[in-house]
């Protein structure tokens, strides 16, 4: 065998230990349920020494996030959590967040098209009102022109 032939394939081996376990990793973290995770914080309440999660303080914006996103009932959110679990909430919170803003700005676009047609059925369009205000500004500056004339 030659030495490219045995680096690729313990390129292969460790890349596919690697995958593996962090995919296990993963698996393992993730908590089932609410309940779940408010175990883990109790347990971690109790005896500080146990070796396991990071626990994350939460702020009361926090808090809300997690009620929002229906981690936790409404008043029975702990006061720490794991961390793993505070940042897969906000990131789907973000998203939610994103998801809603999606939905104004398409009702905000159809509500600008049906203005719109309604102005231009009306008669009214944007070079019209631009034609009245230069109108309106030449006026004023010819009488501000004569009233300075007159004051001369």
């Amino acid at each position: 065998m030659s030495s490219s032939q045995v680096i690729s394939r313990t390129f292969v081996a460790v890349s596919r230990r690697l995958f593996q376990s962090s995919a296990q990793c993963l698996e393992s973290k993730a908590p089932e349920t609410a309940a779940k995770a408010t175990e883990q914080a109790a347990t971690h309440r109790q005896n500080p020494s146990v070796v396991g999660h990071r626990m994350y303080a939460l702020s009361d914006f926090d808090k809300w996030v997690l009620v929002w996103m229906k981690k936790f009932p409404k008043g029975k959110v702990p006061d720490k959590v794991p961390e793993h679990v505070i940042y897969q909430t906000r990131s789907r919170a973000r998203i939610k967040a994103a998801n809603y803003l999606t939905g104004v700005c398409i009702i905000g676009c159809f509500f600008a098209v049906y203005t719109g047609r309604k102005a231009a059925k009306s008669g009214d369009s944007i070079q019209k009102r631009r034609e009245e205000w230069h109108k309106q500004l030449k006026e004023e500056h010819e009488a501000e022109m004569a009233a300075k004339e007159a004051k001369q």
